[in-house]
């Protein structure tokens, strides 16, 4: 993560000094609660249709209570301020919802009541969905208001809260954030922010999923301001996208701005955040939403997918191709039990050096695969199996100037010594999932 106070900056590594190119900024620059803000690089599109999938949750033991809400706290509503009764403008037709009568069920446990307290004192109640074990997505405006004093001082969230009882307990926000074209400009087409936890409450409750795709039917489920706090729902089909809204007819009231709209898997592909009189629309997750959310997710910054020196992209359980890092960077996930699939690794911009990397992965029920070079697939996906270890090799001319050194964090083990030029990281014959791996290259 990086703090720009200049728009250039260097890199020192093993491969000597590289400079940055020139930052720009972008809509989709990611803003924390701290000031840090995070630069938003286009990724490959592999494939291109993007997904993540849904996960139920574990087995529950919680210890449900009944919370105290704030009671001069107001309904986020579909423009920034706070009301509290209904905007009619956003029940279209005859009103659909319905309410949930069972919230420990499955989508509806992985939605979110949230209660939003304010620099200023306010507090405001709104809706999320957790998308990790510890991530909840909202609508930018939910976290996020000029006129209440910049980004919330806190969030309280109550997975599955059904008007009287938390059935999971609560969890708290931990770090918040939104990005550039929301927090800086307001912008409809860029409302969309995350919340980070103090503790991985998705493990119980489970989570939603992320999807590109734009298939009806669709379902929106969150806390409608006029429910008395209840949970409602409803399901229609689109009517029709931009590159960055979704329009429907799913009737919305203040507070369920920030729920997630989703499809009969459970993916999100919409944030609803406003009204618009004969239709409701919200943020839509597209291609560089979707990586900018998985970026939230992983606490993985993007970064360019050629930066000079040495690039790696993992394949992630539920989540897929996760994004280029480079040169020591940390890819996969710590701490989340995600195993790694697949990885592909290439050398960019060594100037006039030759020669190649070569890696190969041992993974599950299969061994030790055929070696492959220069950005081809290493593993499997689409198949649930997990990596288990990795060799990498440096060939030609390049192999004279640099070592390429490596390190594996595996379940249960944690991060393993660093190796180089061919040999193990990860174990074989223990069953144990590679979740993460640094690559760099070292000068001899």
């Amino acid at each position: 993560m990086k703090k720009w106070g200049t728009i250039v900056g260097f890199m020192c590594l093993g491969l000597g000094l590289f400079a940055t190119q020139v930052y720009a900024e972008s809509d989709l620059d990611t803003i924390y609660n701290d000031g840090i803000v995070e630069e938003f690089f286009q990724q490959e599109s592999i494939p291109s249709e993007l997904e993540t999938l849904a996960f139920e949750g574990g087995v529950v033991s919680e210890e449900g209570f009944i919370p105290e809400i704030p009671k001069d706290a107001l309904f986020v509503s579909d423009k920034e301020s706070g009301v509290s009764s209904m905007d009619p403008r956003s029940i279209i037709g005859s009103d659909n919802r319905k309410i949930v009568s069972n919230t420990t069920l499955d989508p509806y446990k992985k939605v979110a009541f949230l209660v939003i307290t304010y620099p200023n004192g306010k507090s405001y109640i709104g809706t999320g969905n957790l998308v990790s074990s510890d991530t909840v997505l909202t609508a930018g405006h939910c976290i996020y208001s000029k006129e209440n004093g910049g980004f919330a001082k806190s969030v309280t969230v109550y997975p599955g809260y059904n008007g009287n009882y938390a059935p999971y307990g609560v969890a708290y926000s931990k770090k918040l954030m939104s990005v550039r074209g929301w927090t800086e400009n307001g912008n409809s087409q860029h409302d969309i922010g995350a919340i980070k936890l103090d503790r991985n409450i998705g493990n119980s409750v489970g989570w939603f999923g992320l999807t590109t795709v734009m298939n009806s039917p669709i379902t929106l489920s969150g806390y409608h301001g006029d429910l008395n706090k209840k949970m409602g729902t409803e399901t229609e089909n689109i009517l029709r996208t931009t590159a960055n809204n979704v329009y429907y007819k799913l009737d919305s009231t203040g507070g369920s701005s920030g729920s997630g709209v989703y499809n009969n898997n459970k993916q999100i592909l919409s944030v609803h955040a406003y009204g618009a009189g004969s239709e409701n629309f919200g943020t839509r997750i597209n291609e560089e939403k979707f990586y900018v959310v998985r970026s939230w997710i992983t606490s993985l910054p993007l970064v360019p997918p050629s930066t000079q020196g040495v690039n790696y992209n993992s394949h992630l359980m539920d989540l897929g191709w996760i994004g280029n890092v480079a040169n020591g960077s940390v890819s996969g996930t710590v701490g989340q039990k995600r195993r790694m699939e697949a990885i592909k690794i290439s050398i960019n911009n060594l100037g006039h050096i030759g020669g190649s990397i070569q890696y190969r992965s041992h993974v599950q029920d299969k061994g030790w695969m055929n070696w492959v070079s220069n950005g081809a697939v290493s593993g499997t996906t689409g198949q649930k199996k997990r990596m288990e270890a990795i060799q990498i090799k440096l060939t030609g001319e390049i192999a004279k100037v640099y070592n390429v050194e490596y390190r594996a964090h595996v379940s249960n083990k944690g991060w393993l010594p660093w190796v180089q030029n061919g040999q193990t990281a990860g174990t074989t014959g223990e069953a144990r999932q590679m979740e993460a791996i640094q690559i760099r290259l070292v000068k001899k």
